[in-house]
């Protein structure tokens, strides 16, 4: 054993824990006997266009690619707990591609060996999903194939699960299936009600099954139920008629010569004219297998608390894909339901998974002729409730959804059903292959849709958002009364081309209602084609002749947007325009044009100290006084006047320059900018009232002025003079309820 467990570490080239041998040994077994009906399944699913006689030999197929994939996964896969082997979709394929390759019956009239001949063809498909799942693996594409959309993957889950109840109708009613479902009214007289009654039978005895054990196989115990009846009632009943049983399995594997030996078997021309169905259902194989691998050991690793390699995994999966083509097994991928319960049942190790392939084995070698006595009709009714699982949730929100006429359900989820049920449709009436092409086309056209929508998040205008600048009354009245010609546009996704054409059109619409400064805000966009410059570019040109100024604010000039922008000659074409790094120098900008247009820069000139809101009130006397214990202090260009969290408590009286207050979160944060305090206004007036440390930080971009008031002189002036002191503090009061009153304007503005 100790031997047995070292070999298992150096194949994997994992080091793991000493294995735990009783509990991987039940939980092996019992992911074999659980996955054991849903195997039988899948090869009479994948080899029922052959006809009944070949159908055991399905089986047969069937339990060699458990065996061989099963094993080979156990083995080297990155996910040391997963069980693998055949797949249902994987069996439509197959049964797909033997349905296109031999209509009517066509090629079946050469007997035994056209069977080999086709037989190899669908192995020779199934190597070719294992080639491509290896070639996803080398290429590091593992973690591409997930994104797959959801939709498409139900359409083809849900069309397998129609096309396996289908499958089983023949069965049930006991005709044989070389009838097709086309000729069932005309066949009423060939059913056989005993054959419809066992399969009843059978398919309750799994539903009662599944009701009574949680965690047992029920499938096969409605499978042991109906056999047993079946022969009973036929011992028992002279005449009894049910239908058939399954042919014994007499098919051993192929192998390679006998797959280089097909060219020299088929028609003429026949592999030139088949070659695209060969090689799409091979890619389908891949593509719809490697993806639920992937969703498999993602389920794994969150249970087992592990992370795996996913493309060494669809690298073992690729492998033993090949390898079980070659001894005629069908083609599989990662089994969720198998893999969490062995886990739960105790497997730690990847000895759980050879114990499984081990079962598997010795049923294929001991137990294979016991198919022999399993009834069609048996087969058929434990197939019908194991199909209807296979339903999801998709589709059954859309039954649900139809059911009672939920039209609001039914629009929300519009684009997924359409998809889906595109899906299913081609299925139906073309083949599985194309039927996840126009699905996949699908949700692009829809994706498409939806990103041509509005590119607009919000739309403000400078009457309910203003820049950070502090404004005196009378510039505020003029920007409520003006405020309309200044226009915010918050951007959000790609530009490209479906939606540059919308964007250009409420622009021009906002022109026309008088509109004279547009800025756009950039932060939320995440991306531009090359139309989408080009009407960037038409935008400035028009609003340049019309003069009118645009704004671009979020803008990184190292970004792709920029570039992009840049290498159409936006810049070029915005003219007296700007591109600011936030919206809030943007709309200072905009908002300085249309107040002062035709005068200077307030930020050139100083505010004499008796022009200070702080000083409304106080006679001249009482002025003179304040200002005898004020000191004047000058800030060069990105000199702090104080920063974040200092403990001085001094307040400053700016009378000349340009001074930014700024917060940040951490010492590396370049800061948000909270206001930018005009001429004559106080900065840190709180800390001076409550003497906690300063909230904020604030720098002087220029050269710039200010009188401060430390809290030393004002204790002083409130013993001496208490008059002005309480001047001082009800003009204080007064500008903090403004600051309040603006705050709460931007917030409501940005809540709308």
């Amino acid at each position: 054993m100790k031997r047995f467990d070292g070999v298992l570490k150096r194949r994997s080239g994992l080091s793991e824990p000493a294995v735990r041998w009783r509990e991987n040994l039940g939980s092996g077994v019992m992911a074999a006997v659980t996955s054991l009906p849903g195997t039988i399944v899948f090869g009479t699913v994948a080899f029922a266009p052959l006809g009944d006689d070949f159908v055991s030999k399905g089986i047969a197929a069937s339990l060699t690619g458990a065996v061989i994939l099963g094993g080979m996964v156990a083995l080297v896969g990155a996910s040391r707990l997963m069980v693998a082997g055949p797949r249902s979709y994987n069996a439509i394929i197959l049964a797909s591609v033997f349905t296109t390759l031999a209509p009517s019956g066509q090629l079946l009239q050469g007997g035994q060996g056209t069977f080999l001949v086709l037989i190899a063809l669908g192995m020779v498909t199934a190597a070719a999903g294992g080639v491509f799942q290896v070639l996803l693996a080398l290429f590091k594409v593992g973690r591409f194939v997930k994104y797959l959309p959801w939709p498409v993957m139900s359409g083809f889950i849900n069309t397998t699960a129609l096309m396996i109840l289908l499958g089983q109708v023949r069965g049930i009613l006991g005709i044989p299936r070389e009838r097709s479902l086309g000729t069932l009214l005309g066949s009423l007289d060939e059913i056989r009600v005993m054959s419809v009654v066992i399969a009843f039978f059978t398919g309750c005895a799994v539903v009662a099954a599944r009701r009574k054990f949680k965690r047992g196989p029920a499938p096969l115990a409605g499978l042991l139920a109906g056999t047993i009846l079946f022969h009973t009632l036929g011992g028992a009943i002279p005449g009894f008629d049910a239908g058939s049983t399954l042919a014994v399995a007499g098919y051993g594997g192929f192998f390679l010569d006998d797959m280089i030996a097909v060219p020299g078997l088929l028609p003429e021309n026949f592999l030139v004219a088949h070659w695209h169905t060969i090689l799409s259902a091979g890619l389908s194989i891949a593509v719809l297998s490697s993806l639920s691998t992937l969703l498999c050991m993602a389920g794994i690793d969150g249970v087992a608390g592990q992370r795996s390699d996913p493309n060494r995994e669809l690298l073992a999966h690729g492998a033993g894909n090949i390898l079980s083509a070659l001894f005629g097994g069908l083609p599989g991928a990662g089994k969720p339901g198998a893999s969490l319960l062995a886990i739960r049942s105790g497997a730690d190790s990847r000895v759980s998974g050879c114990i499984t392939a081990l079962i598997y084995l010795l049923i294929l070698l001991v137990l294979a002729p016991l198919i022999g006595y399993i009834p069609v009709c048996v087969l058929s009714g434990m197939v019908v409730p194991i199909a209807v699982g296979f339903f999801d949730e998709l589709a059954g929100r859309l039954m649900w959804s139809v059911i009672r006429l939920d039209i609001r359900q039914l629009r929300a989820g519009g684009s997924d059903y359409l998809t889906m049920s595109v899906v299913v449709g081609v299925g139906f009436l073309v083949n599985i292959m194309m039927a996840v092409a126009a699905g996949i086309l699908f949700s692009i056209l829809f994706f498409l849709v939806r990103s041509s929508r509005s590119l607009i998040r919000r739309e403000l205008s400078g009457r309910s958002i203003r820049s950070r600048l502090q404004r005196t009354a009378r510039e505020k009245r003029l920007l409520a009364g003006k405020g309309d010609r200044i226009h915010v546009l918050e951007l959000e996704g790609t530009l490209f081309f479906g939606s540059a054409e919308g964007l250009l059109s409420r622009i021009e619409q906002r022109v026309e209602q008088g509109c004279k400064y547009v800025i756009l805000d950039c932060k939320r966009m995440t991306d531009i084609d090359t139309t989408g410059a080009k009407v960037m570019v038409k935008l400035a040109r028009s609003l340049k002749q019309r003069e009118i100024l645009l704004s671009l604010s979020h803008l990184d000039s190292h970004g792709h947007i920029y570039g992009t922008l840049l290498m159409e000659g936006f810049m070029d074409a915005l003219g007296k325009g700007g591109v600011f790094g936030d919206t809030d120098h943007a709309l200072r900008w905009c908002e300085n044009r249309l107040l002062w247009s035709e005068r200077p820069d307030p930020v050139s000139v100083s505010v004499p100290i008796s022009c200070c809101l702080l000083t409304h009130g106080l006679t001249p006397e009482e002025l003179a006084r304040f200002r005898s214990v004020l000191v004047r202090c000058t800030f060069e260009a990105g000199e702090y006047l104080f920063k974040q969290g200092d403990s001085g408590h001094s307040l400053f009286l700016l009378e000349r320059g340009h001074v930014e207050v700024v917060h940040k979160r951490s010492p590396e944060d370049p800061g948000i900018r909270l206001c930018t305090p005009l001429l004559g206004d106080i900065i840190g007036d709180l800390t001076l009232l409550d003497g906690r440390p300063r909230p904020a930080g604030a720098v002087s971009l220029i050269e710039s002025t200010c009188f401060v008031l430390t809290p030393a002189d004002f204790e002083q002036l409130s013993r001496r003079f208490p008059h002005i002191a309480n001047t001082i503090l009800a003009n204080m009061v007064k500008i903090l309820g403004e600051r309040l009153r603006d705050a709460t304007r931007v917030i409501n503005g940005l809540e709308n």
